[in-house]
């Protein structure tokens, strides 16, 4: 594979890990901590909202996996060379 042809399928890997602003960050911020600890009035408010920004955090985890594999895939490669 040439250089351009690895270029490009480098940039076919990261174009699959979609860019996020990942919620849960978001919504981490928005629990105040009283006396050193979480708010858990604010905290069980959040807790559904919490849940669907853990399970998107994950997807994104997954996905950034993959195109880690990918990529050592492509770079170990070269090793066979």
């Amino acid at each position: 594979m040439s250089e351009r042809e690895d270029i490009k399928a480098v940039v076919h890997i990261l174009k699959r890990v979609p860019a996020k602003s990942l919620r849960i960050v978001e919504l981490l911020n928005q629990i105040p901590v009283v006396h050193g600890d979480l708010d858990l009035t604010v905290l069980e408010r959040l807790g559904s909202e919490i849940e669907e920004a853990k399970k998107e955090a994950e997807g994104y985890k997954h996905a950034t996996e993959e195109a880690v594999r990918a990529l050592l895939k492509l770079d170990n490669r070269d090793d066979d060379l």
